[in-house]
């Protein structure tokens, strides 16, 4: 709703998951985007399944970054049904200690990831991904980038 009243004023931008919904017309009617105050005005994209999905369609800097071996990184991310549990899978395969350290659960705890899962995918995706490159490995994040293009100029951004 705060991205929606901003959305009055404001050129808005929003990236969200489509984890387990059915499909992306039913969350953004879930989310109110198709009752927006100015549609013109936002923009919102959902990765295929999960955003992790356009971060594996960069498979060589991927394994570069987090130490995995390149021939384990799906080719073909966005069909993934759980791109969090592979990158947890291919983190698992690390030969980095530290790597593992951040990125995997706690042994005794909950949680489906660890302390610093989310900060290391953001260094990973502003220091060593390649979203030109991996866009011609993820039709979703060619789609969503063309999107953007396209919000940007209407914009004059």
């Amino acid at each position: 709703p705060k991205y929606l009243e901003m959305s009055r004023t404001h050129a808005v931008c929003v990236l969200r998951d489509l984890d387990l919904a059915e499909c992306a017309p039913t969350l953004l009617r879930q989310f109110g985007v198709d009752k927006a105050p100015n549609p013109a005005n936002m923009i919102f994209r959902i990765p295929v399944r999960q955003i992790e999905a356009w971060l594996l369609a960069d498979g060589d800097a991927f394994a570069r970054h987090f130490k995995v071996p390149k021939a384990l990184v799906p080719k073909s991310p966005d069909g993934l049904v759980d791109a969090k549990a592979e990158v947890l899978k291919l983190i698992r395969r690390s030969n980095s200690p530290s790597v593992k350290e951040a990125m995997l659960p706690r042994e005794g705890y909950s949680n489906r990831t660890g302390p610093e899962y989310a900060s290391a995918l953001r260094a990973f995706a502003s220091k060593s991904w390649n979203p030109e490159l991996a866009r011609s490995r993820s039709p979703s994040l060619d789609r969503s980038l063309r999107a953007l293009q396209a919000f940007k100029l209407s914009r004059r951004i």
